[in-house]
């Protein structure tokens, strides 16, 4: 036998439905929330305890030769923080549809007339956000070493990167430059 349904009947089975369905929207929104917020927290704990990068540190010097009094590593401190500000927002900028891109030059362009002291102390500052450290965020974001996902890179302050035929790509590049710091690179 085939049930009619009245229209009294669809009125009031429609109104049930919506409720569901908004219900569980809204459910599904509080759990994403609470779960986002979770793990921004957790984050944040590491970034602040930091032991990976302040390890990275203590155990190496610059390559170069080069050091800082106390002193001048405390006047070099601000510039530090706004290189390291400067880096995570390079690193993760968003391009078309709201996929990671990297902005390569504003990556590269403010580390380039530092020694190796100053770029450990840049590290330094830089700690660890979004619970890595600046290497691992370059791993996660720049591109490996190919024709087809990176531009070449080059420029006579960066020792093995001095012309555009060194074929030097976005992370040979990185590396080239953080080589003077003395930092074991692992990216």
């Amino acid at each position: 036998m085939i049930q009619k349904f009245t229209s009294r009947q669809v009125r009031g089975f429609l109104p049930t439905i919506l409720v569901y369905a908004v219900f569980a929207v809204v459910i599904y929104l509080i759990f994403r929330m609470v779960k986002r917020g979770f793990s921004e927290v957790f984050t944040g704990i590491g970034d602040v305890l930091n032991t990976d990068a302040n390890t990275q540190l203590n155990n190496t010097q610059a390559t170069d030769g080069t050091t800082m009094t106390v002193d001048e590593a405390n006047a070099f401190k601000p510039i530090a923080k706004q290189i390291a500000d400067s880096q995570e927002l390079a690193l993760y900028e968003t391009g078309f549809f709201g996929q990671s891109d990297p902005d390569e030059e504003q990556l590269f362009a403010p580390l380039l007339d530092y020694n190796g002291a100053q770029l450990r102390e840049v590290y330094r500052e830089y700690g660890q956000r979004r619970g890595k450290t600046l290497f691992e965020a370059y791993g996660d974001k720049l591109s490996q070493d190919t024709l087809f996902s990176s531009y070449v890179y080059y420029d006579d302050r960066v020792e093995g990167c001095t012309n555009y035929f060194d074929n030097c790509y976005e992370v040979t590049f990185a590396r080239a430059i953080w080589q003077k710091s003395g930092i074991p690179i692992a990216f």
